[in-house]
C-alpha cells in the first residue's frame, strides 16, 4: 500500500510542477505583450515627435520662401518704380501711338464723311465736329455724346450713340 500514496505524492508533485511553469510561462507571455506595447508605444512617440520636427523645418522653409519672395516682389515694385520714373522716352512713345490713334480714326472718319467741311456743313444729329486741336474724332466742344460715343445718338449714319444701331464704324461712337 505504499505504492499508492507514493504515486500521488508523485503525481502531485508532477501537476505541481506543470502549473508552475505553465504559470511561468503566462507570465514571460504577459512581460513580453507589455514589453512589446511598450516598445509600440515608444515607436509611435517617436514617430509623433519626427512627424512635429519634420512639418517645424517645412513650416521654416515656407516661412523663408514667403520672406523671398516679398523680397523679390519688393524689388520687382522698386526697379519697376524706377525704370517708368526715369524713362521719360517710354511716355513719349505712349504720346505718339495716342496721336498716331487719332490720325487714323480722323482719316476713318473722314473717309466715312466725304466732303469735310466745318462743323455748320453737317446735319443735325450726324457725328460731331472734330473738337478741340488733338481731340479725338467724335469729341465735340463738351466732350462725347451720351452714351460714349463719337456719334450723337441717333445719329445719321448708323451711330445711335446710347440708343444703339452698332456705332459709326469711323470714330468708334456708340461702342464706347
Amino acid at each position: 500500500m505504499s505504492d499508492a500514496p507514493s504515486q500521488r505524492s508523485v503525481a502531485s508533485s508532477a501537476r505541481r510542477q506543470r502549473d508552475a511553469e505553465l504559470a511561468a510561462a503566462e507570465e514571460r507571455r504577459r512581460a513580453t505583450a507589455q514589453a512589446a506595447a511598450a516598445a509600440a508605444r515608444a515607436a509611435r512617440l517617436a514617430a509623433a515627435e519626427l512627424a512635429a520636427a519634420r512639418a517645424e523645418v517645412e513650416a521654416e522653409e515656407a516661412e523663408d520662401a514667403a520672406r523671398a519672395a516679398e523680397v523679390e516682389v519688393e524689388t520687382l515694385r522698386g526697379s519697376l518704380s524706377g525704370s517708368i520714373a526715369g524713362d521719360a522716352t517710354a511716355d513719349e512713345d505712349l504720346e505718339e501711338l495716342e496721336r498716331e490713334r487719332a490720325r487714323e480714326r480722323t482719316a476713318r472718319w473722314a473717309a466715312v464723311h466725304p466732303g469735310g467741311g466745318g462743323p455748320g456743313a453737317r446735319a443735325p444729329g450726324s457725328c460731331l465736329d472734330g473738337g478741340a486741336p488733338g481731340g479725338a474724332p467724335g469729341d465735340g466742344p463738351m466732350g462725347r455724346a451720351p452714351g460714349g460715343g463719337g456719334c450723337a445718338p441717333g445719329g445719321g449714319h448708323g451711330g445711335g450713340g446710347s440708343r444703339g444701331g452698332g456705332g459709326c464704324s469711323a470714330c468708334g461712337g456708340g461702342r464706347g
